[in-house]
């Protein structure tokens, strides 16, 4: 999980500095992240054993009370996409078609480490180093 959560992080942050950017340009887009709720993939192959065992059983039975469908998963990317409700709002972190800043961590927020991340990025992606100030 550790993985997971550093790349959901990585995520936030991302876009907080891509929405800075965006700003300093005065871009006319917005940019936001979100999460889309526990959705059923077949990524849940991975999470429930193989094997024929009562945890299996009970991960299975539960499976379908925990986990919402794709459609109901996307419903949060088509707002975003297409709400005016969020017109001019960017950089902000969505769950279930509605701003929840108040449930990110102080370490989502962090400036600092948001710039950080977009520097190596530029650097990983083979961009011109001076990239990071042209925005």
């Amino acid at each position: 999980w550790k993985a997971y959560r550093q790349s959901k992080l990585a995520n936030v942050l991302f876009t907080r500095e891509l929405a800075e950017r965006l700003n300093e340009i005065k871009a006319p887009v917005s940019v936001n992240v979100l999460h889309p709720g526990v959705v059923s993939t077949d990524l849940q192959r991975y999470l429930i054993p193989e094997e024929d065992s009562p945890m299996k059983k009970i991960m299975e039975s539960m499976k379908d009370k925990l986990l919402v469908d794709a459609r109901k998963g996307a419903g949060t990317q088509v707002f975003l996409a297409t709400s005016p409700e969020v017109k001019g709002i960017s950089g902000v972190y969505f769950d279930n078609c509605k701003n929840s800043e108040a449930l990110t961590s102080a370490e989502s927020r962090n400036v600092n480490e948001a710039h950080q991340l977009w520097a190596e990025s530029v650097k990983l992606v083979g961009l011109p180093q001076n990239y990071n100030e042209v925005a």
